[in-house]
């Protein structure tokens, strides 16, 4: 069993360890794993919002958009679609896009094409409400955790490999 943090990014504990030390996980968990020379990466959280069937064309034919964006050189080495329904009723389009450094992701956000599309004004006034959040932690600041070895989603789809089974998961703390 080995450790779910790569050695490269293993650094003095500042905490106690919450289980002895011949802990043994209930069950197997893997961990993506990524080249030493990792060493940020960059997520993309972009949304398209509407409420009512009469948006819904609009809405979709906006996120094919912002998904098409990615074939441009640059984008997205992975990303991920979901759809949600929030509590007020609006439904929400998502695209995760990410990228396994940010020099990619600043030089594709950059584009004349993406950046104008972001920043024009028509934005505001088609009914539909656009977000994006865009988080770039180093490497030593996010981590993964599959019950599974293959296909792996999210920023684990971008990683250079997968570990063995580790041993931190399955505890609190």
């Amino acid at each position: 069993m080995e450790s779910a943090i790569s050695d490269h990014l293993v650094c003095p504990r500042t905490l106690n360890r919450r289980v002895p030390d011949d802990y043994q996980p209930p069950f197997p968990m893997w961990v993506g794993r990524a080249d030493e020379t990792l060493r940020q990466v960059v997520m993309a959280y972009l949304g398209v919002q509407f409420r009512g069937d009469e948006l819904r064309t609009a809405a979709l034919a906006a996120m094919r958009g912002i998904v098409a964006s990615f074939d441009m050189e640059d984008g997205p080495l992975h990303h991920d679609l979901t759809h949600h329904e929030d509590n007020e009723g609006y439904e929400n389009l998502m695209v995760v896009g990410y990228w396994k450094d940010v020099a990619s992701y600043t030089r594709w956000i950059s584009t004349s094409v993406v950046s104008d599309w972001w920043t024009s004004d028509e934005r505001l006034s088609e009914g539909l409400g656009y977000f994006r959040e865009i988080v770039a932690p180093r490497a030593e600041q996010f981590e993964t955790l599959y019950a599974f070895q293959e296909d792996l989603p999210g920023i684990g789809a971008v990683m250079d490999g997968i570990s063995g089974d580790i041993n931190e998961h399955g505890y609190w703390g």
